[in-house]
């Protein structure tokens, strides 16, 4: 009896070690850029930590969700609609992890809070 126990246990502890290694749940963020206290509409850019872009959306009044980020450490950055797009100067880090739903402030012409790690980004002087 004691043996099946055993056996039961060592089961039951592999098929849990299985399923924390099977794709974790996506997270997501919430991001509200403003500019000058004003709520702004505006591109909203999710890159990776490799500097390659992976999701772009516009914001609606001054709010946009970006869903389904596997959890890692993301980047945001901003553009406006004109033609062509200027790039707005804030550059945010963000960590996303399972289940995660954050929200993120970001007044796009702030870069005292910039990502000085960005792929390609100069390091603040």
């Amino acid at each position: 009896m004691t043996r099946i126990l055993g056996i039961v246990f060592v089961l039951f502890a592999v098929m849990a070690l299985a399923s924390s290694c099977m794709d974790q749940e996506p997270g997501e963020i919430s991001v509200r850029p403003s500019q000058q206290g004003q709520p702004l509409d505006c591109y909203v850019m999710v890159y990776n930590d490799k500097g390659v872009q992976i999701q772009e959306q516009a914001t609606d009044r001054g709010f946009v969700i970006l869903k389904g980020l596997k959890p890692a450490t993301y980047f945001v950055k901003f553009k406006d609609y004109g033609t062509p797009p200027n790039f707005f100067k804030a550059i945010r880090k963000v960590k996303v992890h399972t289940g995660d739903s954050d929200v993120v402030d970001v007044d796009v012409d702030d870069v005292t809070k910039n990502a000085t790690d960005f792929p390609g980004s100069a390091p603040a002087s």
